[in-house]
């Protein structure tokens, strides 16, 4: 039935372009079980915000293939929370794959103590979906009474060092294109304890863009001479129309 040449030719090209397609990863891979962990592909639900916090570091290391990364943090007492509520996760940041990994609720947790969550080997999941550490993002959290989310600073690393504490790199998805940035600090009583802007860039404000929207946003913070409490931040982002995107207030220890 194919006896026009040019219609024979765009078939065969159509075959042989659905035979080089690669399979889908996450099809095959779905969500796996291991000891301490779920671990593979689970489609991300995007509820639109301005801002989510993807990662809070203390430090995060860069790690090859074929790694037994370890994830330390410090838990705090926890007046209004138990600590098996912690859960630790990890994303995919440019999304790929739609990888995902969470702790088991069952991880034991110590409070007013170093946590180490391990193992969590490279070669079960992130391996043979070839993730770069780049495109991986940690958090550890637990929700207080009121329900809110309380982060705590983690260490993503392959050895077992204990960084300096106090110094910390914020990880956020933003989804418009932003000039500028507004941050307030305030401690558990609502006082504010730092407040922080950072300048419009030196170009035109219709056409200039500090940060693009559906990418990730770095920034550090110093609290090391803070003491010791739940922090909370309030970020405002400034876009080009002069309408701002608030996020939810972010909480840390």
């Amino acid at each position: 039935m194919l006896n026009n040449p040019q219609v024979r030719t765009s078939w065969l090209t159509t075959v042989m372009l659905l035979l080089l397609l690669p399979s889908d990863p996450c099809k095959q891979q779905g969500m796996k079980n291991f000891s301490n962990r779920q671990e593979g592909c689970n489609v991300r639900r995007n509820a639109g915000a301005d801002f989510k916090l993807i990662g809070l570091y203390s430090r995060f290391q860069q790690f090859s293939s074929n790694s037994n990364l370890k994830v330390g943090f410090f838990v705090p007492s926890l007046k209004d929370s138990k600590a098996h509520s912690i859960s630790v996760q990890a994303v995919e940041i440019q999304n790929l794959f739609n990888y995902f990994m969470r702790s088991n609720d069952s991880t034991q947790w110590h409070e007013n103590a170093w946590n180490v969550f391990k193992p969590w080997p490279t070669k079960d999941i992130i391996d043979p979906l070839r993730l770069h550490s780049q495109n991986v993002a940690v958090i550890a959290f637990y929700k207080n009474n009121n329900g809110r989310s309380v982060f705590l600073p983690v260490d993503v690393a392959t050895d077992d060092g204990k960084p300096a504490t106090g110094k910390y790199t914020f990880q956020l998805m933003h989804e418009q294109y932003l000039q500028s940035l507004d941050l307030v600090v305030t401690n558990s009583a609502g006082k504010e304890v730092r407040n922080s802007h950072e300048p419009q860039v030196p170009c035109n404000y219709r056409t200039c863009i500090l940060w693009t929207g559906g990418n990730t946003l770095l920034f550090d913070l110093d609290v090391s001479s803070l003491p010791e409490d739940e922090y909370r931040l309030k970020l405002t982002g400034h876009r080009r129309d002069a309408s701002d995107c608030k996020a939810p207030t972010t909480s840390m220890r």
